[in-house]
């Protein structure tokens, strides 16, 4: 988790908010962000921390991560909104052996009721 915050921390602009918000998830605010900018961006730092080797108790590791991706006022009104439909669009994106993202306006199942 250190090498993903030190990442996030070097990737995103002095704007951008990254923390951490549960056991294994992080949430970036990109305040002013276009949807495909923020989608570019994810991107980058999905496929940055692949390449990463990860020393842990002597050995090196690579790992994966998958993301999901919200946007204002598409897919919430509210930030509570948002990151529901940003966290069940990461699990999608976290099929075995598939680490990617996925925004919600690309999940067949996000919809507008979907809460």
């Amino acid at each position: 988790m250190c090498a993903l915050a030190r990442l996030l921390r070097e990737r995103t602009r002095d704007a951008d908010i990254a923390c951490r918000y549960g056991g294994e998830e992080f949430i970036i605010v990109m305040p002013g962000s276009p949807l495909h900018s923020a989608q570019h961006r994810a991107d980058e730092i999905r496929q940055q921390f692949a390449r990463s080797i990860i020393e842990m108790d002597g050995a090196m590791l690579q790992a994966t991560i998958s993301l999901g991706l919200s946007a204002y006022p598409a897919h919430g009104k509210n930030s509570e909104d948002l990151i529901k439909k940003a966290l069940r669009v990461s699990q999608r994106a976290s099929e075995p052996y598939n680490p990617r993202f996925f925004a919600a306006c690309q999940c067949d199942s996000i919809s507008s009721n979907d809460n």
